[in-house]
């Protein structure tokens, strides 16, 4: 069976982020809903705005349509995003649209830019519809130097004002210009504002006091090369205050608002601070431009913040395009802050070319809807792409635990009482290079207790099971005690932790366990590879122990290739199934691989499932309704009884995540651990999920389960990909 999609899944987990307090990631899809809108060629869009009939409105550049070279694009939707009507507005040459607003008599207003109509090297041009997008007039604005306009406001009198630069006018190379029209488009006054070096004006608003407010970037004043500006004027444009924010890299502003309570936020992306790179770039001030406080969200890639608005909750929305976090060469970018900023979620959308959004607007519904530019969707080169999305909800905690070097989570128990353990190991704490570790949590997820087990040398724990006396089982492998190869070790605790009893399984190479389960016996079965018995290389090896950890049979499974087993699960029939990895010679990729076994290991039968990269199950259980779900990497799969795949889903993030264990909740779903290297205290940290029973949020009628639990920076995305499952007969 194979599986092709081009669009992506949505996701939600919970994140901490070391500078900010808890969020949540969403890669959201399906979506409420998106639509793409182009030609053949490249479109753009740069602004939108929600419309009195309940629609929307989008204004930006097509290539694919028009007299030719660059065209104004009008674009108008119902409240689903279905086009209405659509409308360019142009000449030959280039006719670039950034601003849109909707005119109190329902027709609608553009101003971008434009090197047509026998203006200068670039004017500011102002383009006024009807309600249906037909032209009533258009005017240019200009010297013989090169203007740009970036933002547009109806003014009070019914009139117009734009925002942006000029080359021809002002003190120094560019400088801010403001310009105000009446109704006609007629200019009435302009003003300009600026130094001797580049200053770019490329946000406007109408200020309480019946004044503007104009936000860009300054090479005139300042600490930094570029640094972030905002001009405060009185109704006629006359300069009241002005203030800029940055360091000693480069600072931009693309969006600015006046907030409730008289002041200002600002966003757009700076290079002075943050994560990497450009990050996204959240400025407060008071009334008189006075910074309250500023945030930086990003990666260690390209984040740029392009539009802010402030939420009904009084926190904070900022839209952009993301290189860190990203399928493709950027996404969509969504996140939400509190009232001082701190991120609350995010939401990456977008597929596997470049995709950023250029506007956000808040719904009254409560909802997001986001417009940009998407090269993975749509009809041509690029489109324009109109996103409708929930906002992230149904947060409760993140923990993380860890040291100062790498601590890495491989398996997870729901504790009797209500909380969790942990098993896996740390290069933080204990005797000897690594050893096995177990974090005991409550229910809230702060720690309780934690124990290490090992020796001087590399121990490693992979599977953790609780016991039926109210301790519990941990299996791994060892280096520590006497062998010269690492050997399967199984450690057996009380209900505080404290050692019970330990076993030693060993061939003279090299066996590994990664999985543990206690049998309906009262034993043991741990699952895992071995280099010395098998047919070649590395093969599956099922190990059957009693309840004292006394060996009682073992079994091989695999070929001429590798083979890894990562988890065990008693099956209903009293057999076993085994999840691990079949590397294939040619191509030299690995797969999922699925094992059915009878009660004394002997394989009844087997599945692969795989695309064209490398993928290895860690983790397995087996579902109420007969069925597996198999979980490893990045990637989560559902099969029925007879292995038949049912769904898959793939998770990814800014940084490195890997999962490694996932067990089945009460609630029906599923709680993944691995671990993460992102805004940890060192190293590398333990990551726990928790999804709903089908790994994926819930939008619409479909209901969220309410425990998200993830430790850490974690960024999780789900998208369909092509993927082919296909048995494999070898024995």
């Amino acid at each position: 069976m194979l599986l092709r999609s081009k669009l992506f899944l949505s996701c939600m987990v919970l994140v901490v982020l070391l500078v900010f307090s808890l969020a949540v990631a969403v890669e959201a899809s399906p979506a409420v809903w998106s639509q793409t809108y182009g030609g053949t060629e490249r479109d753009g869009a740069s602004s939108l705005i929600a419309t009195s009939d309940g629609g929307y409105a989008i204004a930006g550049t097509t290539y694919s349509f028009g007299a030719g070279g660059e065209e104004f694009w009008l674009v108008k939707t119902d409240a689903a995003g279905n086009m209405e009507w659509n409308h360019g507005y142009g000449g030959t040459g280039s006719d670039v649209a950034y601003a849109l607003v909707e005119a109190s008599d329902g027709g609608y207003a553009i101003a971008g830019y434009t090197s047509c109509f026998d203006v200068g090297y670039y004017d500011f041009m102002l383009v006024r519809t009807n309600e249906r997008g037909f032209v009533e007039w258009i005017k240019t604005y200009g010297g013989r130097g090169q203007e740009k306009a970036y933002e547009l406001v109806e003014t009070s009198d019914g009139g117009y004002a734009v925002a942006g630069y000029t080359g021809s006018f002002g003190a120094g190379s560019y400088d801010f210009w403001l310009v105000k029209t009446d109704a006609s488009g007629k200019m009435e006054w302009s003003k300009t504002y600026g130094g001797a070096g580049w200053d770019m004006a490329s946000s406007l608003i109408i200020t309480s006091d019946g004044g503007y407010a104009l936000a860009g970037y300054t090479e005139s004043f300042g600490v930094g090369g570029r640094d972030s500006w905002l001009v405060k004027t009185d109704e006629y444009g006359n300069m009241e205050w002005n203030k800029t924010y940055g360091g000693t890299g480069n600072d931009r502003i693309s969006s600015l608002v006046e907030t409730s309570d008289g002041g200002y936020a600002l966003a757009g992306y700076t290079y002075s601070f943050g994560a990497g790179g450009w990050d996204f770039w959240l400025v407060k001030t008071d009334a008189a431009g006075n910074m309250l406080w500023s945030q930086t969200y990003g990666g260690a890639n390209h984040d740029y913040g392009h539009s802010v608005v402030e939420t009904s909750d009084g926190g904070y929305a900022l839209a952009g395009k993301t290189s860190s976090g990203n399928t493709g060469d950027s996404d969509f970018w969504l996140v939400k802050t509190d009232e001082f900023g701190n991120m609350e979620w995010y939401q990456i959308h977008g597929g596997t070319e470049s995709d950023g959004a250029s506007s956000l607007i808040e719904t009254t519904d409560g909802k997001y809807v986001l417009a940009g530019s998407t090269s993975s969707f749509g009809a041509g080169e690029s489109d324009f792409w109109l996103v409708k999305t929930n906002p992230g909800e149904n947060v409760e905690w993140s923990r993380k635990y860890g040291g100062p070097d790498k601590d890495w989570a491989s398996s997870l128990v729901e504790s009797s009482d209500g909380g969790y353990a942990i098993a896996g190991y740390t290069w933080s704490f204990g005797a000897g290079k690594a050893d096995f570790w177990l974090v005991k949590t409550d229910a809230s997820g702060e720690m309780e207790w934690s124990k290490t087990y090992g020796g001087t040398e590399h121990d490693y724990a992979y599977s953790l099971i609780a016991t039926s006396d109210g301790g519990y089982a941990i299996a791994g492998y060892t280096n520590s005690f006497d062998v010269e190869n690492p050997d399967f070790w199984l450690v057996k605790t009380d209900a505080s932790g404290n050692m019970e009893w330990n076993k030693t399984y060993e061939g003279p190479d090299f066996e590994y366990a990664y999985s543990l389960i206690a049998t309906s016996d009262g034993g043991y079965a741990l699952a895992g590879s071995t280099f010395y018995f098998g047919f070649g290389g590395y093969d599956v090896w099922l190990v059957k122990t009693d309840a004292s950890g006394e060996m009682e049979w073992s079994r091989t499974y695999g070929g001429i290739s590798e083979e890894h087993a990562y988890s065990v699960v008693e099956t209903s029939d009293g057999g076993y199934a085994i999840a691990g990895e079949r590397r294939n010679i040619n191509p030299d990729e690995s797969d999922f691989w699925l094992i059915k076994t009878d009660e004394f290991g002997n394989m009844e039968w087997n599945r692969t499932y795989g695309g064209t990269g490398d993928e290895r199950a860690s983790s397995l259980v087996d579902t109420s309704d007969g069925g597996y779900i198999l979980a490893g990497g990045s990637l989560l799969v559902k099969t029925d009884g007879a292995g038949n795949m049912e769904w898959n889903r793939t998770y990814g993030g800014i940084f490195h995540e890997s999962v490694s264990a996932l067990i089945a909740t009460s609630d029906g779903g599923y709680a993944i651990a691995g671990s993460i290297d992102s805004f940890d205290a060192g190293g590398e940290d333990f990551w726990l999920v928790k999804t709903d029973q089908y790994g994926v949020p819930e939008f619409s009628s479909w209901v969220l389960p309410p425990l998200l639990l993830v430790a850490t920076l974690v960024i999780v995305i789900y998208k369909k990909r092509l993927f082919q499952v296909h048995e494999n007969t070898k024995q």
